[in-house]
């Protein structure tokens, strides 16, 4: 992340580390956004170094760990420690995004009902997958027309 936000820069930058070793380079035209592009770290509960960096960043997208599958999507339970974790460690009037996400396409619960609890543990963003099942491709203009999921 330090060779990128000093790429980002739009000055000479150089870098010398265990893995990455930079000449004097200059990447133009600079991000528009300042003071640079928002980083949004991948993090998976219960691991604390990955959160403990997320806090110093601008975002969290939030995994858990599960030993028989590798990573999961979190619980609205496991990303309200997650935040609670976070929220300790950074200056709480600071922007900071979540990104959670699933599928809504499949038949199941009304999407309230699965992004409300998200966004009550400080979910800011859904991210929507594909699914499986796969939906036809007719499916998906009606879907994406109608917009995110509400919650009021």
């Amino acid at each position: 992340l330090a060779v990128l936000t000093g790429l980002w820069s739009g000055e000479p930058f150089s870098f010398e580390g265990q893995h990455y070793h930079i000449r004097e380079t200059r990447f133009l035209p600079p991000p528009l956004q300042q003071p640079r592009i928002p980083v949004w770290v991948a993090a998976g509960w219960p691991y604390l170094r990955p959160l403990r960096r997320a806090a110093r960043w601008n975002g969290l997208v939030p995994l858990a760990h599960d030993p028989e599958t590798d990573f999961r999507s979190p619980t609205p339970e496991e990303v309200t420690q997650m935040m609670d974790y976070i929220r300790c460690r950074r200056d709480p009037a600071a922007p900071f995004e979540v990104i959670v996400g699933d599928s809504l396409s499949v038949p199941g619960p009304p999407a309230a009902e699965i992004v409300g609890p998200y966004a009550a543990a400080g979910a800011t963003w859904w991210m929507e997958s594909i699914g499986w099942p796969l939906q036809p491709y007719e499916f998906w203009p009606e879907y994406v027309s109608a917009g995110p999921p509400r919650l009021g």
